[in-house]
């Protein structure tokens, strides 16, 4: 993971970005091909989305999050067109298609702790209009060093909400 991405396009950075994401993919050793992902933690240039598997397009609290969705600043998002990437068609429901979403990523945290299931739900629905790759905690301190308390019921609650649908 490339951390502190440049959001906005930059020629210099396109080139150090591109040099890092084809390093990453060429591992000499073991042959494997590694995942690229960005995290700029806002919406980037869509130069730089080329580059990478996964770019993370918000990082923050839950309470931001949900002011940035009322407020029309974070909605489901439609990518620009770029050479390597052509968005397809917004989803009746609003939602952008699998192949847009399925490169963004979505970092919540600081979500309010001991919610319900059906709220669990709700949560994740509305984290999944944004990016496929998602990241939800009700920690607000460390929340990259441990799991949270209720990990076991996040990951029901989202292989639920996979089987059925966003």
């Amino acid at each position: 993971m490339v951390d502190e991405v440049p959001w906005e396009f930059q020629s210099p950075h396109w080139r150090y970005l591109d040099e890092v994401a084809r390093a990453a993919r060429r591992d000499e050793q073991s042959g494997a091909s590694g995942m690229v992902v960005f995290n700029p933690g806002c919406v980037s240039s869509a130069a730089y989305l080329d580059l990478a598997d996964i770019t993370i397009v918000f990082e923050d609290t839950y309470e931001t999050f949900r002011g940035r969705v009322a407020s029309g600043v974070l909605p489901p998002l439609f990518l620009p067109q770029t050479p390597r990437h052509k968005p397809g068609p917004r989803l009746d429901d609003g939602r952008t298609s699998v192949g847009e979403a399925g490169k963004l990523g979505v970092v919540v945290h600081s979500v309010t702790q001991n919610i319900s299931r059906s709220e669990m739900h709700d949560i994740i629905n509305k984290v999944r209009k944004i990016g496929s790759t998602i990241f939800i905690t009700e920690a607000s301190s460390h929340f990259y060093q441990h799991f949270s308390p209720q990990w076991e019921q996040w990951i029901e609650a989202l292989a639920k909400t996979a089987t059925s649908g966003f």
